[in-house]
This record gives structure tokens, sequence and C-alpha cells, in this order.
């Protein structure tokens, strides 16, 4: 006979009256007991409704062997900074803290911050909020803080410590400067998914993030994938293609990412194909040989065609595919002009053509976007980020021209108001009001700068700002 344990009914043992005495819980070590059902054996054991990976939340993990007797899995969230911690560095026995309550059963006995059932999807899913300070942090005056500030050098740690810094700083609605607040894994680094975001812009579009903060395929464009987005594509593609301690960086990687940085449901890399889940990245099917896509359940005419391979990326493969044999041989190609895909295998945002001596924005099929070009001297200086973002109706500011056309213009101005946004359209400065025919002076914005440099008042003045609007 099985029980079957429904998710949300937790003293299902408790009601049975299988209970046995548990270590002490309080601080104070009175003779006080917590009490446990006696534990199940999980091969009698049922969980209802079945969790999987893809049913976490985003910020949390899945974990078996947790919940209703540590025979069920849940989804585990840890602490993040400012938090309420339950420890000390000189008192590391959690089970001290009245704050803190069991997982019944745990071969650790561990207790932890919350056990909780939250709705997500539709669906109910057991919550463990584990009392745990993310890495580089400690639990200083019951709240989670960085260990060391003065450590906190570089990456997501110290932006995070740059925006802090800046929040404390403000004053009502005046700033000079406006800071957007990163999100930090566990272990410090920056976060799959971020959104360029602060007390006085709380929406803003998510994008897909390396390690170390720089922005790579994959944005969210409408809310209901914004909700959606984990980037684990482009993730798994950064890795791929950057060299990695003794593991060589590959510039023939075949990974199809879908446009918000998640996983296509049939991928090919290496001349192998497999089904894979686009949450989890997990295979759902064995490898096949390419040429046998089409025998893989995942695969639809429809949607792929008769071949894997896209246009720019059957280009860009060939040319790897021939340096490799040449660097075989012993020999090098020095390309001048090669072609840059996206990572959904279309083309990339610039498109350089070296008959013309000109540099284009283009679309996903290689089409040039209104007249966005310049010379391939001042290639390295294209983005072509607003241009793609105007065409998919992703943004109304001002893409430029001339030698930047295509790249979001640094000086933004509507009306009388004017302001700064960094190459992501992000508005770095507050709004400043133009009382008079001249410039504003907007002190953290170098275009600006540049601008009113030596200028005594001739050009430009001073103007009345506003961190969230005028």
């Amino acid at each position: 006979m099985k029980f079957l344990i429904f998710v949300g009914v937790s003293s299902f043992l408790l009601e049975l009256g299988l209970c046995a005495n548990w270590p002490s819980c309080t601080e104070s070590g009175a003779n006080v007991h917590c009490t446990l059902p006696i534990c199940p054996n999980c091969k009698i054991v049922d969980c209802i409704p079945e969790l999987e990976p893809k049913d976490c939340p985003r910020g949390t993990f899945f974990e078996e062997n947790l919940v209703l007797g540590s025979c069920c899995p849940a989804c585990v969230e840890y602490l993040k900074k400012g938090d309420k911690c339950f420890y000390s560095p000189t008192t590391t026995n959690v089970s001290l803290y009245e704050n803190t309550v069991p997982l019944q059963c745990h071969p650790n006995k561990e207790r932890v911050v919350e056990l909780s059932i939250i709705r997500y999807k539709n669906k109910d899913i057991p919550l463990v909020k584990r009392n745990q300070c993310p890495d580089q942090h400690e639990c200083l005056d019951g709240i989670c803080q960085i260990e060391d500030a003065a450590a906190a050098v570089e990456g997501c740690l110290k932006a995070t410590l740059e925006y802090d810094s800046w929040l404390n700083g403000l004053n009502g609605e005046e700033c000079s400067e406006l800071k957007w607040e990163p999100s930090c894994t566990f272990y410090g680094a920056y976060d799959n998914v971020q959104s360029k975001t602060n007390v006085f812009q709380p929406v803003n579009s998510k994008f897909c993030s390396a390690p170390d903060g720089t922005r790579i395929f994959g944005q969210a464009t409408i809310e209901a994938e914004a909700d959606e987005i984990n980037c684990r594509c482009s993730r798994k593609r950064w890795e791929l293609e950057k060299e990695i301690l003794s593991i060589g960086a590959r510039d023939d990687v075949t990974l199809h990412c879908e446009r918000n940085g998640d996983f296509e449901p049939l991928q090919c890399d290496l001349e192998r194909c497999w089904c894979i889940n686009p949450v989890t990245g997990v295979a759902l099917s064995r490898a096949l040989p390419e040429k046998m896509a089409m025998a893989l359940p995942c695969y639809d005419k429809e949607l792929f065609g008769d071949q894997y391979l896209r246009r720019c990326e059957t280009r860009s493969l060939g040319k790897a595919k021939s340096r490799k044999k040449l660097r075989d041989h012993g020999f090098y190609w020095l390309e001048s002009m090669g072609v840059t895909c996206d990572w959904d295998g279309s083309f990339g945002k610039v498109y350089c053509d070296k008959s013309s001596g000109q540099c284009k924005c283009v679309d996903k099929n290689n089409q040039q976007i209104g007249n966005y070009f310049t010379t391939m001297l001042n290639k390295d200086d294209l983005n072509c980020q607003c241009a793609r973002d105007e065409l998919e109706g992703l943004t109304q500011l001002n893409c430029g021209s001339g030698s930047s056309a295509g790249n979001y213009l640094e000086l933004q101005s509507l009306l009388t108001t004017e302001y700064c946004v960094d190459e992501s359209g992000f508005r770095f400065t507050p709004y400043y009001l133009k009382t008079s025919g001249k410039f504003c002076q907007i002190p953290n914005c170098p275009s600006r700068v540049k601008q009113c440099q030596g200028d005594e008042g001739n050009v430009c003045d001073e103007c009345l700002s506003s961190c969230s609007g005028i």
C-alpha cells in the first residue's frame, strides 16, 4: 500500500499520532522538545501533485527529498542581501533558533527560515527558504551583509555596493545620475537575466547576461515572455564560445536559442541532434546524427524546414570548418571580414560589405534597417541595438546618425526635456527642463560635457532637473 501525500497537507503524519521526540529547538536549551513524525518509508509515498524542475519559480532551485518526511521535492530559495538571518559567525548551531522550523525527517536535522506553499503557474508549489546567506556574505546583526566591502572590487557585488551607496545618497527627487540594480547569483556573479531598473524606473525589459555582466543574445519583448525568460541557452552558448581555463573557445557552435535566450526544443551541435526541454535544458531524447534529425519527436518541418542550419550560420560554419582544417595543417586564415550570426542562427545586427566599404544595421534576414549605416573605418563603434529595437517596436528613442547611426544616441530630447541614455537605452541621468534656448548642463553625460566644455554660458545653462520626470 502507498500513502498519497498531498502537497499542503503537512500535518498528515502528525494526525496519525506517529510522533517522536526531537532535539530542543530553543536557544536557551530549556527542556522543551519539538516533535517530529516517525519518518515514513519514501518508497511507499507518492507526492501529489508531482513537482519538476521547470515548475520552480525564477530565483529558486529544485531539490529532491526535502518536505513531507523528506520524501518529496521542493523549490528552494536562499536568503538575499538585506534579508533577516538567524545565526551568526560565533553561533553556528542553527537549530537553537526559535525563528527557524525543522525539515521533518531530514538526515542533517536541518532547520530553515520558512516552509510554505505558493501558487505559481496554476500549481501549488512547496517552497523552502533556507537559512543561508549568499556566498561572500555573512549574518551580521541579524541581516545578510557582504563580508568585506573593500574586497568586493569587481563584478556583481561591486555593482550592488555602488547601487546601494547611490540609493542611500538620494535626497528625494534630487540626483545627478541614475544607477540600476543588478541581480546577482548566490555565488556573486551576474545572474542569467538582468533588467536595468531602479526606484525611478521600476519597469524595463529583461535581457540575458554573461557572468561578468556583459550583455549577450536574448531579451524579453512582451510582458508574458518577461515572466518566462531564463537565458539558459544564451549562457550555454557563451560558455562554449569562450576560452575557459584550459578549454579552448569554439567558433562552430550551432545550438539554437529563442529570441529571449531560452532553448529551442530541437538542438544540434557537432553533427548530432536531440530534443531538449526548453525551460530546464535537460535532454529528452537520444542524440541522433544530424541527417536523422527528422526522426526525433520534437522535429517540426514547418518550424525547422528541411535542414537545421539557418542561412547565416551555414556561411559562418563553413568558414569555421575551413579555418580548422587550415589550423590542423599549420596555416592560419586571417579573414578581413567575417559574417556575424545571432544565437538563433539568423544574421547579427551589423553586416559589413567589403565591396561597398560600408557597415549597416540589418534585420534577421540581412536586410538593411532604414538608413542606418557607416563606413568600415567606424565599424567597431556600431552596435545597431537601437535600430533592432526600433524595428521590433521596443523603443521610440533617437537612434542617431552619422558614424554611429543605429546606436542609441547618448543625448536624447523630447520637446523641452533633455536626458542621456546608455548603449541599451537605459536613462542614466535625470530629466532636465530647458527654460531658455540654450542646452542644459548635464554633468554626468560625456556628450553634453564635451559640448559645454569651455562654454561661459553662451551655449549651455543650468536647468531644473528631476530623477523621475518633469
